[in-house]
Formats: C-alpha cells, structure tokens, sequence
C-alpha cells in the first residue's frame, strides 16, 4: 500500500481549477505585447521590469495600479 492508496478514499475528489477563456482583445493585447519586445529579444537585451510595464500599459491602455486603486474606492 502506498500513501496515495492509503490517503485517496478518505479525501473528496476535487475539479480542476476553472479560468474564464481570454477575450480576444486580450489575446490581441498579449500579442502586441509580445511582438513589442520580440525585437530586443532577438538581439539577447533582457526585458527589465519597468519595459515589460510600460508595453503592458500600452497594449492594455492602463496601469494595474489604477484598477486596484479604483476597486477598493477613494482613500480617506
């Protein structure tokens, strides 16, 4: 007997995780993104933190910081 045959009849059986599919306009945005850095990657630059930012503010048209900002309401 192994652990997993000791183990799997007490626990419950669990569904995989469920993630809403992309909409196009994302997958659209995740590609722009891409094809932005496709070029310095070629040529073996590594993509810092604040470049892959500022491509993803541009594909997407926002920073993450406004969202959280916005959802959780005016500070005060």
């Amino acid at each position: 007997m192994t652990f997993q045959t000791a183990v799997a009849p007490v626990l419950p059986p669990v569904a995989p995780p469920q993630f809403p599919s992309p909409s196009p306009e994302t997958a659209a945005a995740i590609i722009a993104v891409a094809s932005a850095l496709q070029p310095d990657l070629a040529q073996g630059f590594q993509v810092d933190a604040l470049r892959l930012r500022l491509e993803m503010e541009r594909a997407f048209g926002g920073s993450d910081d406004l969202a959280s900002a916005t959802a959780s309401g005016p500070a005060g």
